[in-house]
């Protein structure tokens, strides 16, 4: 299967309009719908369905545009690799959950940044589920996780910042004005919880029974978005204190204290590029420095 084939389906699919494509690939139209047909044929399912002067894609289609975006990404992040055998540039793919570490993070980055002005970074959110499988995919070069989390597959360093949960509730909310929350006081409360299933038995341990009592509005992986549906629905949203500021909610902490670390991961059976070894030596030496400071 050819990769600039690949690229040309991703194309009309996103313009929607074979003359369109066309254009914007410098080819034309009889010699794209051909090409097109040729990977129908080796693929042997339709991908496309016309309608009106446009096209659009088939189920089977959909699912082929998401696995041609991995194959094409995945391509151009080796061609990267090997094209910085030598010098120090390239672009480090780093999967991040939303946690408070990643201002650690953030600011090895930027020193990294610094010293190799020809490294660019490429930021990817998602849960640790989504961030791992990047990471066994080859999509990614790193993951940023959230402990705990099965890491037998990974190299990895911890980072000293402690993930400390709690509530973000309306600034009109009776938990608004709390010093702390404590196991049972969310009873009866709409809430939204974070998606990874293993946090989720991390905050049902620290409930204890009272888990049972809080109504389940939902879950999901970006506080931001959390937040607003939070503000329509008058829930709270059980998450880490990010010290992210939204303007009519407040942060408030569990007690007894619920703090979690996190890891940056790397698959460790991998033969790393130039770039990601420099980037995990580097890394190591920084979190020993800090810490011996």
């Amino acid at each position: 299967m050819d990769i600039r084939v690949l690229n040309y389906f991703l194309v009309v699919a996103e313009e929607g309009n074979i003359t369109k494509a066309a254009e914007r690939l410098l080819m034309t139209q009889p010699t794209l719908s051909r090409q097109l047909k040729a990977l129908e044929e080796e693929l042997e399912v339709a991908l496309f369905k016309r309608s009106n002067h446009r096209i659009y894609l088939t189920e089977e289609g959909l699912l082929f545009q998401q696995r041609a975006r991995d194959i094409v990404e995945m391509t151009e992040h080796a061609k990267a690799e090997l094209h910085a055998t030598e010098e120090i540039k390239g672009t480090l793919s780093i999967g991040c959950g939303e946690l408070a570490a990643m201002q650690e993070l953030s600011q090895a980055l930027a020193i990294f940044q610094e010293k190799h002005p020809q490294v660019k970074v490429a930021l990817h959110s998602g849960d640790n589920d989504d961030i791992r499988q990047g990471i066994d995919m080859g999509q990614l070069d790193f993951g940023l996780l959230l402990e705990p989390v099965d890491v037998s597959l990974y190299d990895f360093v911890h980072l000293r910042t402690k993930e400390r949960w709690g509530i973000l509730a309306h600034k009109e909310s009776d938990f608004a004005d709390k010093k702390v929350i404590v196991p049972g006081e969310l009873s009866g409360t709409p809430v939204l919880t974070i998606l990874d299933r293993t946090v989720q038995r991390e905050l049902i341990a620290w409930s204890g029974a009272a888990a049972a009592t809080m109504v389940n509005r939902g879950r999901y992986n970006t506080a931001y978005n959390a937040v607003m549906l939070a503000r329509e629905s008058k829930g709270v949203v059980i998450g880490l204190d990010l010290k992210q500021s939204y303007s009519d909610f407040t942060f408030v902490p569990f007690e007894p204290e619920l703090a979690l670390s996190s890891v940056l991961a790397w698959r460790s059976s991998r033969q790393q590029s130039t770039l990601v070894k420099a980037f995990i030596t580097f890394f190591r030496e920084y979190e020993n420095t800090e810490q011996d400071l």
